[in-house]
């Protein structure tokens, strides 16, 4: 059956390319416009299931909160003495950068919320703000000596205007609530903790005022992100070049998930852009070393480029989009595209110079090493299949089986997307080399000129196999026994699931030597609801009281941003008034009238003081609680929304979520101490959600580790079945199997022995190996079983200088990962590197040793004549 098919595919194309060539054109143009379309996701939370309610939460939340985490511009100036040209510059600044396409309003003073919002609030209702810990303050009796000094510098310098007006916001302001309120704002809006400095956020030395911008777009999509870090770059660039003065004095910096996300993306491809401008060229002239005709690059090079573009646009057609990761996995995955092209064109070439007939040699190198090909591609298609099986048991409802198929998120759409690429891989190759080999027919007038072809000098490897196959076996046990003794050092990487732990900027950091702000870490978006508006903020009170409870230095927690200083729940404002009318004035009266006599006051200084408490008591008792309704002030409004979104439940009953962003210092959150984080703020909480790498990293790292084991074992059934139903024997499936696992093993050990880690970017590479190693033993094996008589030699003479071949191109296209400065994908191009080593010394010389002792069926005397033929 599959004989027919691939004999019928392959003359089919040849004989009718003048109507495949225009439908393969048409069909890769309209692939390449779809990609227009196509969206990256750069998070984490691509990988979770989106069956599960706790990645619904995470995107939902993702999306809603997307403009929570802003970007911190610093404007340092070089001397010290400018503190003037520094609020110019970020006068300045701020006017350039004020772009709605891109971001809210900057804030680089006093929170604007302090400015309009709280100084328009009356004295009651500033009161109703108050938090516990604010009464605590109030209440000590350093802070009311401390209120007392302060009104006897007022009365002794009553005639100064500013005085004048400090003295006034007292007697309005009795209890010192808007002081308090100020700040504690001025150091909870922001990724750190913000100091203020005559009304700007400026550094206690005066050398670096501070900014913050509040994106409007997602900085999980990468485009977003290079859009809004080139938009911050050229407003510098627009400024100091308008006001050279500036340049010598000033620098400006950015920091922030946005300009984190663009500057990996940069650097990334900038290595790629450097390796690949030598590694390509390299790999061109290894091809042409090995087949000595330029057309040779199209064929192999050329078919699993149109596959990734076909992969690409059925994921941007199915799915809208695809991960970040998903995207350099494909690259990958166009690896075994390029072994599928070099083995079709090798075995074509041979067979075309061997038959000077095209019809003939593509028969026959479709027949045989096209079913080797389908059969590699069939069986690792059916192991990433099982990504997408072992996601069902999420699947509770139709409902949730539909969102995997519809969205480009989770592992189950991981092994669809990369299941259809390597089909798409296959299918390419199967197409294109006939409808090249018309063309070469074509052009050539059917005329054929064979040259000879490099055989890399793999005797020296497979001779030993081929003369001792018993030492050689012995010598290959006592490597994967030591091997795999050292592959039992090999274990995970703690932040397994993470992409961006391998890398941060060194420019991002904010200057903690120089007495600035401390460097933020990714935050933590903590998620409260309830049915009601008024529930959901009871809930974030009870969480903001929590946040106050914790040790910052024990937990890592630098600074967090809550709606709880805007807009506390009508319970928290009534607590608030019970605390004013647990004042008790009269015995207040008595110690202000002492301290006035120990700082030689008149009793009467404090007679306003007390008359507004008395006034803001009785007015407690009918009092103008803050809500978020349509009469309160834009303000308000603009700021509650950043924090709050509502929507419908299944069931159709409205539920509000309210968000506060919790910053940890720049290592993050103790990986030790996330449990008990996480306990102490679930504390007298319905329920809390916690999003943010870490715990997006911890769910992924187990979710991943319990699909790799059941991928290792199913992997292994699956080889060994796929084999069996291949060859339809069981002593060639084994044959083939044998030094797929001990190649495997040796990969595992020799990791070991490097100090590298499992992660995300070395598991990356190992299908790539795995399909290599698979590819080279089925072909060599199917050859010397299809071409019988057939000896070791005579296969390895004909066949093996692809082996050497596809290892070579993977380790220059791939392996040169190891020269790029992100150490996440340096590891990756150590991993194809000792995998390319493993392949060339398994294909080589283990596999023909095994050929050797067991591929029976072939009579010596035959074996022995074969020998003595030769092979281009």
């Amino acid at each position: 059956m599959r004989r027919r098919f691939l004999r019928f595919l392959a003359i089919t194309t040849f004989r009718h390319a003048w109507f495949f060539f225009p439908l393969l054109a048409l069909l890769t143009a309209g692939a390449v416009h779809t990609l227009r379309r196509m969206e990256v996701d750069t998070s984490l939370v691509a990988f979770l299931p989106p069956a599960s309610p706790e990645a619904l939460n995470i995107r939902e939340v993702v999306r809603d909160y997307r403009n929570l985490e802003p970007i911190v511009v610093t404007v340092r100036s070089r001397e010290p003495g400018h503190e003037a040209v520094l609020i110019s510059v970020a006068t300045e600044l701020a006017r350039w950068l004020d772009d709605a396409r891109y971001f809210l309003p900057p804030i680089y003073r006093v929170d604007e919320l302090a400015q309009d919002y709280y100084s328009s609030l009356s004295d009651l209702r500033l009161i109703q703000l108050l938090t516990p810990e604010d009464w605590a303050e109030l209440r000590d009796a350093d802070n009311l000596a401390r209120h007392l000094k302060r009104l006897a510098a007022h009365r002794l310098n009553a005639f100064a205007p500013a005085e004048v007006r400090r003295a006034r916001t007292l007697r309005e302001d009795p209890l010192g609530a808007l002081e308090a309120i100020q700040r504690r704002v001025a150091i909870s809006r922001g990724p750190t903790r913000l100091e203020t400095r005559d009304g700007y956020f400026m550094s206690p030395d005066g050398r670096a005022i501070y900014l913050l911008l509040y994106p409007v777009v997602s900085a999980e999509n990468g485009r977003n992100a290079t859009r809004i870090l080139w938009f911050l770059q050229s407003s510098r660039r627009s400024i100091l070049e308008r006001r050279a003065p500036w340049a010598d004095l000033v620098e400006i910096d950015f920091a922030g998930n946005h300009v984190t996300t663009a500057r990996q993306i940069e650097s990334v491809q900038d290595d790629f852009d450097k390796i690949l401008k030598i590694t390509v060229p390299l790999a061109f002239l290894l091809v042409l070393l090995v087949f000595h005709k330029l057309e040779s690059l199209f064929f192999i090079f050329l078919p699993p480029a149109i596959g990734l573009v076909w992969t690409l646009a059925l994921a941007t057609l199915a799915f809208n989009g695809i991960s970040a990761v998903m995207a350099a996995f494909l690259i990958v995955i166009s690896a075994m595209g390029i072994g599928y092209s070099i083995h079709m064109y090798h075995r074509f070439t041979l067979e075309l110079y061997q038959k000077r007939n095209y019809y003939r040699a593509l028969s026959r190198s479709y027949v045989e090493t096209g079913r080797g090909v389908l059969a590699s591609a069939v069986i690792v298609t059916v192991l990433f299949a099982l990504l997408f099986v072992t996601s069902l048991r999420d699947v509770q409802h139709w409902r949730d089986l539909s969102r995997i198929l519809r969205d480009s998120q989770g592992l189950a759409q991981f092994g669809i997307i990369a299941a259809i690429a390597i089909l798409c891989n296959m299918l390419a190759c199967l197409i294109v080399i006939p409808l090249f080999a018309s063309l070469k027919a074509l052009l050539a007038r059917g005329r054929v000129k064979p040259v000879q072809l490099y055989r890399f000098s793999l005797e020296r490897f497979y001779e030993p196999a081929v003369t001792r196959p018993r030492m050689t076996l012995g010598v290959m046990l006592l490597l994967s026994v030591f091997l795999g003794y050292q592959a039992r050092n090999l274990d995970f990487f703690p932040r397994f699931a993470s992409i961006s732990a391998f890398f941060y900027p060194a420019d991002e950091q904010l200057g903690e030597a120089d007495n600035r702000f401390g460097r933020p870490g990714r935050p933590v978006i903590a998620v409260v609801r309830g049915d009601t508006l008024q529930r959901a903020l009871e809930q974030n009170d009870q969480l903001y009281r929590n946040l106050n409870r914790l040790d910052r230095d024990v937990y890592g927690i630098l600074s967090y941003d809550s709606l709880r200083i805007a807009l506390p729940s009508i319970r928290s404002q009534q607590e608030a008034l019970n605390e004013l009318r647990r004042i008790d004035l009269a015995r207040l009266r008595d110690e202000l009238q002492a301290a006035a006599g120990d700082l030689k006051l008149a009793p009467g200084v404090f007679q306003r003081y007390l008359e507004q408490l008395r006034q803001l008591q009785l007015r407690s008792d009918n009092p103008d609680f803050l809500r978020f309704s349509a009469n309160e002030s834009d303000a308000l409004k603009n700021t509650v929304w950043r924090y709050l979104t509502s929507r419908e439940d299944p069931d159709g009953k409205r539920q509000y979520y309210v968000a506060t962003m919790i910053y940890p210092r720049a290592g993050g959150f103790p990986p030790d101490r996330l449990d008990a984080m996480t306990a102490a703020l679930r504390v007298d909480l319905d329920q809390l959600e916690l999003i943010g790498d870490p715990f997006v990293e911890r769910e992924l790292a187990q979710l991943i580790k319990y699909n790799l084991a059941i991928m290792i074992l199913m992997a292994v059934l699956c080889i060994l079945l796929g084999l069996i139903l291949h060859f339809r024997s069981s002593r060639l499936a084994w044959l083939v199997f044998i030094p797929v696992v001990a190649e495997i093993v040796w990969i595992c050990g020799l990791m070991a022995l490097a100090n590298l880690r499992i992660h995300f970017f070395t598991v990356l590479a190992l299908p790539l190996i795995l399909s290599l190693v698979l590819d080279n033993a089925l072909q060599l094996t199917q050859y010397h079983h299809d071409r019988r008589p057939c000896s070791v030699r005579h296969a390895m003479l004909a066949v093996g200088r692809v082996i050497p071949l596809t290892a070579g191109i993977m380790a220059l296209c791939y392996g040169t990962f190891a020269l790029m400065r992100h150490p996440g994908f340096r590891q990756f191009g150590l991993t194809v590197l000792l995998g390319s080593a493993a392949v060339l010394v398994g294909s080589a010389m283990l596999l023909p040793a095994l050929l050797q002792l067991l591929g029976r069926g072939q009579s010596l005397g035959v074996v022995l004549r074969v020998d003595s033929e030769t092979e281009i």
